[in-house]
């Protein structure tokens, strides 16, 4: 936290007030709420971290709490832990820290969170995936979609700034009809390590005319072979097709 003082209360408050929309929360889990509403247990309904924020009361931590409350007809009032004088990346921050101890939350929320936390890092990488057309997602499903947010880090420590985006958006035009894998990721960063440019244009109109399915069956070979699915691995199955 920043240190910033904020004064905090604790009350009933009406459910109609309670704002789920926060940007940094994680959607809500149909499964979940089926299962808390079959067994629903009042002794068991912990309060809700609340910001006071411009007018709002910001459900900070507690959505799936506050989002079955409003679906009871029995339940009129929430308790609250209300925090006001928070901005909102001092909100996403306590979300983080609130969800850190018992189940994580998934990586797409706590990166999420840390954008809007002002982490540089997270930030940058938020960019570069939109410039290069691609979307942080948790479960890739689709084109244009992307998942592992570990690597992506991993992958900026290596390749710096300057060859990130060139990286992401050799990836895109890669994944044109299926979504980006960690592999294929992995493989184009890993091109370095055989001093071939991805920034290049040649080499970049090359590894299109190679395409997608014959890249990833060669990198499939290639981890095989060599008994790893690190970046040198994943490279070296694309290396052999330029």
């Amino acid at each position: 936290m920043t240190g910033r003082n904020t004064e905090m209360e604790v009350v009933q408050l009406p459910k109609e007030l309670v704002d789920l929309d926060a940007a940094y929360q994680r959607p809500i889990r149909p499964h979940i709420v089926n299962r808390i509403m079959n067994h629903f247990n009042p002794i068991l309904f912990r309060p809700l971290t609340i910001s006071k924020r411009d007018g709002r009361y910001i459900a900070v931590d507690g959505k799936t709490r506050g989002y079955i409350a409003k679906q009871r007809d029995d339940i009129r009032t929430v308790p609250c832990i209300i925090h006001e004088g928070l901005s909102e990346a001092e909100e996403a921050e306590i979300f983080v820290d609130l969800n850190s101890d018992a189940k994580k939350p998934g990586r797409s929320v706590v990166f999420n969170a840390r954008v809007i936390m002002g982490d540089q890092t997270a930030i940058f990488i938020k960019q570069q995936l939109e410039l290069a057309g691609l979307e942080l997602v948790a479960s890739v499903k689709k084109p244009g979609q992307i998942g592992a947010i570990e690597k992506t880090e991993f992958i900026l420590k290596q390749t710096g700034q300057e060859n990130f985006l060139a990286v992401l958006k050799m990836c895109a035009e890669l994944c044109n009809t299926v979504p980006v894998s960690r592999k294929l990721l992995s493989g184009i960063a890993g091109l370095k390590s055989f001093d071939i440019d991805i920034t290049d244009p040649k080499i970049q109109k090359r590894i299109l005319k190679i395409g997608f399915y014959r890249i990833n069956e060669s990198i499939t070979m290639a981890t095989m072979q060599l008994g790893n699915a690190g970046n040198k691995a994943c490279a070296t199955g694309i290396a052999r097709l330029i």
